[in-house]
């Protein structure tokens, strides 16, 4: 899931504002719906003009590459019904998800040291507009190329 780009900027500005280590740029900001290693060859018609996804809190996840050390992820996880709904419609379709459950979220950094302190953040007032939902090929090296 894309976001448009006048609801994506107050997020730009709050991570330049706070400083993010080496944020993710402005047009790779997205939101994966479902990471499958089945294919699912279609996704249902989604009307998402009148969403708003809001931010609900921060997480840090260590990265699993090879070249990734002691760097981890900063994610903001989404409080979004609709992008859980579209999830399961997208399992339903045979789909494949490797975890219990589907927390929604988009990746602000995949660059910040371990003990970054999560602490200092406040969560950013962005209401974000999806502009496009897509599929495209499962990238199964995509670390290697943060």
């Amino acid at each position: 899931c894309e976001y448009d780009r006048e609801s994506l900027e107050p997020l730009i500005i709050w991570l330049k504002e706070h400083e993010i280590p080496y944020p993710v740029l402005p047009g790779q900001i997205h939101t994966t719906i479902l990471y499958s290693r089945t294919p699912v060859n279609s996704i249902p018609a989604i009307e998402f003009s009148e969403w708003e996804i809001e931010p609900s809190h921060f997480d840090l996840f260590p990265l699993s590459c090879d070249d990734c050390g002691d760097l981890k992820a900063l994610v903001l996880r989404l409080s979004s019904e609709e992008l859980v709904d579209t999830h399961k419609e997208l399992v339903a379709r045979g789909g494949s998800h490797d975890f219990p459950e589907y927390h929604p979220h988009l990746t602000v950094s995949y660059n910040v040291p371990a003990d970054f302190d999560l602490s200092k953040l406040s969560i950013p007032d962005v209401k974000l507009k999806p502009k496009a939902v897509y599929i495209k090929p499962l990238d199964k090296n995509w670390a290697s190329n943060l």
